[in-house]
């Protein structure tokens, strides 16, 4: 065998492993987790939302969130997530706390991500608020 089919065959073989990798992502769950600002409340009478109280919603592993306003003032409760395959996944607040009269007094959210740094948490009831995050950390 000269070198030129060594080399042939070696670059086949490393092409075939880098093509056998299944990059699964990573569990919504597991994609959620982080700081997110943000950027537009739309819904309500007139469809443009409402001035919010928070800038940024974080959510972190151990089902806590935290909000946080631009006086750096923060309102945490817990969380739950709620999967489906037919339905959206729902961000539920299962603690009550302050930061569910920010949320317009709606504890459950459809939550949906859209690429890996847009989350979006929507109300299916009252003013169908929707709330649209890019992440920040």
């Amino acid at each position: 065998m000269n070198l030129r089919t060594i080399l042939m065959l070696c670059l086949a073989f490393f092409t075939t492993l880098a093509c056998d990798k299944d990059d699964e992502p990573a569990p919504l769950n597991k994609q959620i987790i982080g700081t997110w600002q943000l950027q537009q409340i739309t819904g309500g009478l007139t469809g443009h939302g409402y001035d919010a109280e928070f800038e940024t919603l974080t959510i972190e592993e151990n089902d806590i969130y935290t909000l946080t306003d631009s006086l750096n003032n923060t309102f945490s409760g817990t969380y739950a997530l709620t999967f489906s395959d037919t339905e959206p996944s729902l961000f539920r607040i299962t603690e009550p706390s302050d930061s569910v009269l920010i949320f317009e007094m709606v504890a459950e959210k459809n939550l949906s991500l859209e690429q890996i740094d847009s989350l979006f948490l929507t109300d299916e009831c009252c003013d169908n608020f929707g709330y649209r995050f890019i992440r920040v950390e």
